[in-house]
């Protein structure tokens, strides 16, 4: 997942040129604040010079909920005791990179090429780049306006600078005690991947400029908010920070997942879009979402799901590759359902690298099953099993069918060299990093998929309409799946608990 242009740079030059930002050392105080219940992030500064000028710069910024393709800032810069003149600089910095994350500290973190830095008119600019990999262009336009004022805007009080890490424009204008400085920076984006859209850069350019008022935005912004809240909100008796917690991570899942996502080929990743860790890979995270979301908006979970039938294919290669019938989905998966997950790890802490067994992680396979089910549970969704969900049930469990060893001598099958949830076991001393065998997930998850796939074959041969002809399951077949669901082996410590896996604790 990578970084893009930071639309979010606007920064006060004071009368003696000294910036007036947060890492200022003239800020006397400084404070930000997010509104949970209308995604605006707000942050006030106070800041004196040496000759006792005192200035406060109050900023909301949004990301619109109700127009996915905007964003904004509204900023009001205030004179306490002065009169005088200040620039405004906003711009886009593209020379942007990926190091958060210290463990991918050996990889490449550059990610952007720029094409293109253009002046639109006297109010906006743009920054066109290019994903240096996937070739994905996206382009970044902006509006600088002076609202409330007898001042605009023009190409008398702008200038616009370009160079290697973006575009800036510089707005010089009078503040006093009667009269602050209102400014109102909107941001468009538009990728060539956007549906409907032929070139990025004329669709950005177009909706910047017919972008409406931050009254309107704003408003906007609020009641799409307003309507989002309203069926995801959960209230608690607790009246501790519980509840608080419980909404600020369905605003970050929100944030990632939206009515804006359902029409898109996407996935959940495992740090949503709020951090780089694991690259924006979709792991098996979505089990963690998929009950809320099915309950509020079952038309993302199908989205979602949907991201994993399109893939399907490349699933099946997977399995191949394994000598394996049926499918399965990577650990890590990406653009293409490829797996992505790397077979080394850079440790910073230890300045090694080190092996990474986690795609034995198969378990993801399970995890899609249950939401499958859960889906149709929930919403009796007879068209979606029948063209999607049954497909992913059944190659699930003609996977764990064509994985699992069959013991004569205790009637029992067994699932070897795999990984459970628990990714500090991956192995035994003697044979670090093959996997475990019989993980307690692992093996009632495969138990109840299995019994999950015949019985979504039962529920589609008793309706006409859709089973006849289209997936060719025998009868043998649905036997083997129940009779394996009813003897897959798990393993129990002296003291009746059911054991983590074979040998745990030994």
């Amino acid at each position: 997942m990578v970084n893009l242009p930071d639309w979010t740079t606007i920064v006060v030059t004071g009368p003696d040129g000294e910036r007036l930002d947060e890492k200022s050392t003239l800020v006397t105080h400084h404070h930000e604040s997010l509104d949970l219940a209308h995604g605006i992030c707000s942050r006030e500064s106070v800041f004196s010079d040496t000759r006792g000028r005192v200035t406060r710069i109050r900023q909301r910024r949004i990301v619109s909920m109700d127009d996915p393709h905007l964003a904004a800032i509204t900023m009001t810069v205030a004179a306490e005791n002065w009169e005088g003149t200040i620039d405004v600089t906003s711009g886009i910095t593209t020379n942007v990179v990926n190091n958060n994350v210290p463990d991918y500290s050996t990889l490449a973190g550059n990610h952007l090429d720029i094409v293109s830095l253009d002046t639109i008119d006297d109010q906006c600019i743009s920054a066109t780049v290019q994903t240096t990999r996937s070739h994905i262009q996206v382009t970044q336009a902006e509006r600088l306006r002076l609202v409330d004022s007898e001042e605009a805007v023009t190409q008398r009080n702008r200038r616009v600078s370009t160079d290697h890490s973006g575009i800036m424009q510089v707005v010089r204008c009078r503040i006093s005690r009667d009269q602050p400085a209102n400014v109102e920076k909107t941001s468009a984006l538009f990728t060539s991947r956007d549906r409907s859209t032929l070139d990025p850069k004329s669709a950005a350019w177009q909706r910047v400029r017919e972008a409406e008022t931050h009254e309107i935005l704003f408003r906007r912004h609020c009641s799409a908010w307003d309507r989002v809240w309203h069926r995801f909100a959960i209230t608690l008796a607790a009246r501790d920070s519980t509840a608080l917690a419980t909404n600020v991570s369905l605003l970050h899942v929100l944030q990632t997942l939206s009515t804006h996502t359902t029409d898109l080929d996407v996935g959940v990743p495992a740090r949503g879009l709020h951090g780089e860790a694991y690259r924006g890979h979709v792991f098996w995270d979505e089990l963690f979402v998929v009950p809320i979301l099915t309950r509020r908006l079952p038309e993302l979970t199908s989205s979602l799901l949907l991201y994993r039938c399109r893939r399907l294919s490349q699933a099946r290669r997977n399995a191949r590759g394994l000598n394996l019938a049926g499918a399965l989905f990577p650990w890590q998966s990406g653009s293409d359902g490829r797996e992505e997950t790397p077979t080394f790890l850079f440790n910073p802490r230890s300045d090694h690298w080190m092996p990474d067994h986690s795609r034995r992680q198969q378990h993801v396979n399970l995890a899609i099953a249950h939401n499958v089910w859960h889906y149709w549970q929930m919403t009796t969704d007879l068209e979606f099993l029948a063209h999607h969900g049954v497909d992913l049930l059944i190659e699930n469990a003609r996977f764990w069918m064509a994985k699992s060893e069959y013991d004569a001598s205790s009637d029992r099958y067994d699932i070897r060299g795999v990984m459970g949830p628990d990714e500090f076991h991956d192995g035994y001393p003697d044979r670090p990093g093959a996997g475990i065998d019989n993980n307690a997930y692992v093996n009632v998850m495969t138990e109840w998929s299995l019994m999950r796939a015949v019985d979504a074959v039962r529920v589609l041969r008793n309706d006409n309409r859709y089973f006849p002809g289209r997936i060719d399951v025998s009868e043998e077949e649905l036997t083997s799946w129940d009779r394996m669901s009813r003897r897959l082996r798990l393993t129990f410590l002296d003291n009746g608990l059911i054991s983590q896996f074979e040998g745990f604790g030994a």
